[in-house]
């Protein structure tokens, strides 16, 4: 396996040190998915629908302590996770705490206002 991204369910992150946050958010979201490099586990990333019939939804990402090795392979992972969320919702939505990733996030598409940030689909 090289650099590969799964969709996973929450009993599969079972064994993980993973804070409560983490774990709640992982018992509500839509979708769960796990980015991998050479069987190593970098992060875990999230989907939580707004509503049940909402087309939007909130995106959230768990890095790994691997993941400060790879960190090339984590945007990969991440830009294929949010090509593959916008097939499934029209918009995302998401919180950024920092220059660089929010950076990164233009990259992607997305607008800024403060810490929040919107993918649209094209």
């Amino acid at each position: 396996m090289n650099g590969e991204v799964y969709q996973i369910s929450l009993s599969q992150l079972e064994g993980l040190t993973l804070q409560p946050e983490v774990v709640y958010a992982g018992r509500i979201s839509s979708h769960i998915l796990a980015g991998f490099y050479q069987s190593e586990l970098l992060c875990i990333i999230g989907l939580i629908p707004r509503s049940f019939i909402s087309d939007e939804a909130y995106i959230w990402m768990q890095t790994m302590p691997a993941a400060k090795n790879h960190k090339l392979m984590v945007a990969r992972h991440a830009k294929r996770v949010v090509a593959r969320a916008l097939e499934v919702y029209p918009e995302i939505i998401g919180h950024c705490f920092n220059e660089a990733s929010a950076k990164w996030l233009r990259s992607l598409g997305a607008t800024m206002s403060g810490d929040t940030f919107k993918i649209r689909r094209a």
